[in-house]
């Protein structure tokens, strides 16, 4: 992730009334960063603002701040560092606030970046290079719009990217049946490991599938050991990188 012009995917959008719609209402937010004087400085940034932050948060201490409050309506996540804390941290959001809105900021986005970042359940990539562009972002995501910068999917757009990234061979729907792990999930465990990308609990996925909750945990623990994975959240991203290649192929509706 680097720096990029920053533009919005959907060129229809009124700004200036979905601006005037945002900025009427107070929105409570959680800044989640590697660094915690980027983390003040989100926080500085975003007080003039429709947002009140109410914790700055470093990777180590995220799990313990997202518990922690039961009602936030947006967690802003900083990808400018380590992206697999980063996609471990959105992934703890969904578990804890599914109705919450996820945002990260860094200064550049690439075409897998928003893939793996919409499965996960991001509503906002968000350049930091200039701040009045930054918060009108994170209104637009209040205001439930998806918002990308279009450096990142103009490749996908422009219909260049997906061959380059996937090969003329393969089919981008669908895991490569090769892959030796994927040949052990059953049809049953690879549901459910899409379920682990959203951050779904075991409560909604039983519900989603239509079985226990008993039932999830043992479809849970079988998927654990066959990926020699040590939680729930190291299967999700697992399964963003092997279950996810090409569906962001969509992006180009």
């Amino acid at each position: 992730m680097g720096a990029a012009k920053f533009q919005y995917v959907n060129p229809d959008q009124d700004r200036t009334s979905g601006r005037l719609e945002a900025v009427s209402k107070s929105y409570t937010a959680v800044v989640i960063c590697q660094n915690s004087l980027v983390g003040l400085g989100l926080k500085n940034l975003l007080s003039v603002s429709c947002f009140e932050v109410s914790e700055v948060a470093t990777y180590d201490n995220a799990l313990s701040v997202i518990a922690a409050y039961p009602t936030i309506n947006l967690f802003v996540v900083d990808g400018c560092g380590n992206q697999s804390n980063a996609f471990g941290a959105i992934s703890s959001i969904r578990s804890h606030h599914p109705e919450a809105k996820v945002a990260i900021v860094a200064d550049q986005f690439t075409f897998d970046d928003v893939k793996a970042g919409i499965a996960l359940g991001v509503a906002g990539f968000c350049s930091t290079s200039n701040s009045e562009a930054l918060i009108k972002s994170l209104e637009l995501v209040m205001l439930q719009e998806l918002v990308v910068p279009f450096s990142a999917v103009r490749p996908v757009m422009e219909g260049d990217s997906l061959n380059s990234e996937i090969g003329p061979q393969e089919d981008a729907a669908e895991p490569k049946v090769c892959d030796p792990i994927m040949r052990k999930l059953s049809s049953r465990e690879t549901e459910i490991l899409r379920c682990l990308i959203r951050g779904a609990s075991n409560k909604v996925i039983a519900r989603q599938l239509d079985v226990t909750e008993a039932t999830v945990k043992v479809h849970i623990k079988a998927i654990l050991r066959k990926l020699r994975a040590a939680n729930r959240t190291q299967a999700a991203m697992w399964a963003v990188e092997h279950l996810v290649k090409g569906e962001g192929a969509s992006l180009r509706a």
